[in-house]
């Protein structure tokens, strides 16, 4: 089967873009919501797999200059809800088992602004880019915080 996650690093347009496809793709499996805003004006998206009280949370791109981890993040929700959908075994573990006692929340970029930035350097649509071009000295690879400097 196609992969909807390919591996690259993924910016925030590309990152909503291909959660929008998980979702349309394992419909009834995943589902997806906002659960906040940066201050650019950025949706912070979650994506949920089960329903039940207990829940996990796994949270990626904390840091500006972490983008690879929601890519690997959302690998591993698509190899989760494949498991689902063909009724498989992921890695030896009955996932459909598992959310009979708990339910699965995924953030892949908890830091849009500060991954957009590292990606995207002054062309990143945020308010204070040269007051963060003059923090990183121009160097938007090392970029940590989000759009507000707050690591």
């Amino acid at each position: 089967m196609l992969k909807t996650v390919k591996p690259v690093i993924y910016d925030y347009h590309s990152l909503e873009t291909v959660t929008d496809a998980l979702c349309r793709r394992y419909k009834g499996v995943i589902t997806k919501q906002s659960i906040g805003k940066t201050i650019s004006g950025r949706n912070i998206s979650m994506l949920k797999i089960g329903s039940a009280k207990e829940t996990v949370l796994y949270s990626a791109a904390i840091h500006g200059n972490e983008g690879i981890t929601a890519t690997i993040l959302l690998k591993f929700i698509e190899d989760i809800c494949e498991s689902i959908s063909k009724r498989q075994e992921l890695s030896g573990i009955d996932i459909k088992n598992m959310l009979k006692s708990r339910s699965y929340i995924f953030v892949p970029l908890s830091n849009p602004d500060g991954c957009e930035i590292v990606l995207k350097g002054e062309r990143a649509e945020v308010e204070n880019i040269d007051r963060i071009k003059s923090l990183c000295s121009g160097n938007f690879s090392i970029w940590k915080a989000n759009a507000n400097g707050v690591d």
